[in-house]
């Protein structure tokens, strides 16, 4: 990595990819809460942001994101449609979005895992999120 970028070992100032993303997580960039991220898509499926043919043109493409499919969406009843996005950094993994209950209100979730060393075991975490989602009736 060192050769690619032209800068010597000795002169970086994290010595591990870990301590790299730790001090980059600490500046909160290009990071937002949970709960703005969750006003951010109630505004986008309100229209809000867009207009309205663009609205339905980006909640169409995030129906049919493919990354996840172990996260939120396989905790969620198989007819239920699900628009979101996916995120992966270092010990950090979520999946934002809106769920079309079946009377076609939007419910909107936004979860993270972060702390694990396994995205498996970070994935098993949100599907149980989906779940728990599911049981709870929320999604009737």
């Amino acid at each position: 990595f060192t050769r690619a970028i032209g800068v010597p070992y000795s002169k970086l100032k994290s010595k591990t990819v870990i301590e790299a993303f730790s001090s980059y997580y600490e500046k909160k960039l290009n990071s937002a809460t949970l709960r703005s991220y969750a006003d951010f898509l109630s505004d986008i499926v309100q229209g809000r942001i867009l207009s309205q043919e663009s609205t339905w043109h980006l909640l169409d493409l995030m129906k049919e994101v493919k990354t996840g499919s172990r996260r939120l969406i396989s905790g969620f009843p198989k007819q239920i449609i699900f628009a979101h996005k996916t995120g992966t950094q270092i010990r950090r993994v979520c999946d934002l979005g809106i769920v079309w209950r079946p009377d076609g209100n939007p419910l909107i979730v936004t979860a993270c895992v972060q702390g694990y060393s396994s995205l498996g075991k970070s994935e098993e975490i949100l599907r149980r999120i989906g779940k728990a989602i599911t049981n709870s009736g929320l999604l009737n």
